[in-house]
């Protein structure tokens, strides 16, 4: 099986992918080098955080959202979460250094609370309660997409969120902290922006395959 994201690398740029999935090339980062966090550890320490954050949703050990969407008490919980996540990334040196690091911190807090406010207007459109966190799928190849003529291509991945709708729909919930014009061509119509972008329906057909039911699915990036 194959990541969706390793697929649109493929439809981008066939040499680059070679060079990294085939001959096992891949850049080399000295962590002295970096000034400030790297643009893949803001998406991680976000994604870590959210995961604490929806476990304990999950767990019991926070309610599920209210009609209303989320509730200040969730917010409280989340932020407080983050800064155990960057606290925790800080003491490991992947945040750069310490004069960025001030700036970024406090740029990622707010990111993530326009996140907040964004999702609980989501959640209460739809009603929906968290069900599953960061969870993967597809590692056994049964997860797998058709690509016509009758032939199928088998994927894996994680995914960062599912949701339950009040209708009983599964919602998947994959969350980006970089720019949206990456995926500005995406439209119900074309689902795949012409064929460069895979993530949403693999993990539509992951979803599915996690809760173990034909429930309709739908999924969206937060």
């Amino acid at each position: 099986p194959i990541a969706p994201t390793n697929l649109e690398l493929w439809m981008a740029c066939p040499h680059a992918y070679f060079v990294r999935h085939v001959l096992g090339v891949n850049p080399v980062e000295e962590p002295g080098d970096l000034f400030e966090i790297s643009a893949a550890d803001r998406g991680n320490l976000i994604h870590a955080a959210l995961d604490r954050f929806h476990r304990e949703v999950i767990d019991g050990q926070l309610p599920q959202p209210d009609p209303p969407g989320w509730l200040n008490l969730h917010w409280v919980r989340l932020a407080e979460l983050f800064d155990e996540v960057a606290d925790e990334y800080e003491a490991t040196g992947r945040t750069g250094r310490a004069a960025a690091w001030r700036v970024d911190r406090r740029n990622l807090l707010t990111d993530l609370h326009q996140w907040f406010a964004h999702d609980s207007h989501r959640v209460q459109a739809s009603g929906a309660t968290v069900v599953r966190s960061e969870e993967r799928f597809g590692g056994d190849s049964s997860v797998r997409l058709p690509i016509g003529n009758g032939r199928t291509v088998a994927v894996h991945g994680q995914i960062d969120r599912i949701d339950r709708a009040a209708n009983g729909d599964l919602l998947v919930v994959d969350h980006k902290t970089g720019s949206a014009r990456d995926f500005a061509t995406i439209t119900a119509d074309d689902p795949t922006a012409g064929g460069t972008k895979f993530q949403l329906p693999a993990y539509a057909a992951g979803a599915i395959a996690i809760v173990g039911e034909q429930a309709p699915v739908r999924a969206e990036y937060s």
